[in-house]
């Protein structure tokens, strides 16, 4: 039989790698075992290739930029495709995937494991195995929360900040910078991943330069040109600028 396989890796090197390391078992007369019908390089492009082609395999990064491994699971339609992790984890998290009967690879990837892989999935998929989907969904309800906290950078030294403490995030200068009510650090996150990373209900978008936490907002000004001007309630009465583009994510 012939397997469907999609490869998911921000990093198009690993997944040039992982092409290299199934070339061997790909779709040959007579004797192929796979056939790569898609890539995708983060974790939103993964949801929508997946729910459209319905491969037979994917191979899974965890630690993305966007979402991670686990929030692709999350997003999947059924019937799930067989799932083998890509990973860095450290070997109690590997454990914990192989209690749980998910496969896994770890980074760089080994030849002879990616073999014990294939043919484990190929086991499953000839026996009509259907424990897949019970299997991923108990092991999402029993993941770890994740880390709460925003490490950023004050001169030579690092921090760990509640999200709660955070009043803005301002992009300037080639950096972002992370405000509180007294201090302004440095973390190495762009807005774009701060937005995908951070709890929409509570941060919003309100400028291609920032990023505000609403329980700090104080007042908003009208200002030229249809925009307004965001009073934040801190020491030093911050006032943002409030772009048109981005009223509806405050219902202004």
């Amino acid at each position: 039989m012939s397997l469907n396989v999609i490869l998911v890796d921000d990093e198009a090197l690993a997944r040039e790698r992982m092409r290299r390391l199934l070339q061997p078992y790909m779709l040959q007369p007579h004797n192929g075992r796979l056939n790569i019908v898609g890539e995708a390089a983060d974790g939103r492009e993964a949801v929508t290739l997946i729910n459209t082609l319905k491969p037979d395999v994917v191979f899974l990064d965890i630690q993305m930029r966007d979402w991670d491994g686990f929030d692709v699971l999350r997003h999947l339609k059924e019937p799930l495709p067989y799932i083998i992790f890509v990973t860095a984890f450290d070997q109690y998290a590997i454990r914990a995937f192989e209690e749980n009967a998910i496969d896994y690879l770890l980074k760089p990837v080994d030849r002879d494991r990616l073999q014990k892989s294939l043919d484990k999935v190929e086991r499953m998929a000839l026996s009509g195995d259907k424990t897949l989907t019970a299997t991923i969904y108990n092991m999402l309800n029993n993941l770890p929360p994740k880390n709460p906290f925003l490490t950023v950078r004050l001169g030579d030294r690092a921090f760990f900040l509640n999200p709660d403490d955070i009043a803005c995030f301002e992009a300037r200068d080639k950096r972002v910078y992370v405000h509180t009510a007294d201090t302004a650090y440095i973390t190495e996150h762009t807005l774009n991943t701060l937005e995908e990373m951070l709890p929409g209900e509570r941060f919003k978008r309100v400028h291609r330069s920032y990023i505000v936490n609403v329980s700090f907002i104080k007042e908003a000004r009208k200002w030229f040109g249809g925009g307004y001007r965001l009073i934040l309630n801190v020491a030093a009465q911050t006032t943002v600028p409030f772009s048109r583009s981005f009223k509806k994510n405050l219902g202004l």
